[in-house]
């Protein structure tokens, strides 16, 4: 936990080109959006199908940058959870990620919320790809919360976490009815 800062970021960013790195977690790390920006301009370039900046100060200016470079990379797991990632940084990774391969996508323990759940629930929509999504613990209250699982129920989906998303008892009780006739989405 915080040994690499974004001075060990570029220097990894330096040498994964030339390795066989599939699994690449830098999970609390001191990394900010200039240690993202080495990681994500070599992902083209690299192995690596499984990334993690869990814990990592990406925020929305990280969020952005690494956006612009899933497209065309190998990941297919994306762990960008308890981030501090708000609107401007979960609607730039949704907003790519239909032309990505990404199967699972973490992000739980952000800052967005309900209004961005209508993103959300189109990156859902759109996605040949996504096979499990994780946004618990983001205030998407209420009516995100059924934006997300409408879309869900029309979407390749196969895992869903929407815990401690603020809902009240009376909408927990109608996703669990609708969970029920669901069954191949897990929750």
């Amino acid at each position: 936990f915080d040994l690499i800062t974004n001075t060990g970021a570029a220097a990894l960013a330096a040498v994964i080109p030339t390795t066989h790195i599939h699994t690449l977690f830098l999970t609390h790390n001191s990394i900010d959006s200039e240690g993202i920006s080495a990681i994500a301009q070599v992902l083209g370039k690299s192995q690596i199908k499984r990334l993690s900046f869990e814990g990592c100060d990406v925020g929305d200016e990280g969020a952005e940058i690494l956006a612009k470079f899933l497209p065309g990379s190998r990941v297919t797991e994306l762990y960008l959870c308890l981030a501090g990632i708000g609107s401007v940084g979960v609607r730039a990774v949704l907003e790519v990620l239909h032309k990505t391969i990404i199967e699972v996508l973490v992000l739980y323990g952000n800052r967005f919320g309900e209004a961005d759940a209508g993103v959300i629930a189109e990156a859902v929509r759109r996605s040949e790809r996504l096979k499990s999504l994780d946004v618990s613990e983001n205030g998407l209250r209420d009516e995100g919360v059924r934006k997300v699982v409408e879309a869900a129920k029309e979407s390749r989906l196969e895992k869903i976490d929407l815990r401690m998303c603020g809902t009240s008892d009376a909408t927990t009780k109608e996703m669990e009815k609708i969970r029920r006739r669901y069954m191949h989405i897990k929750w």
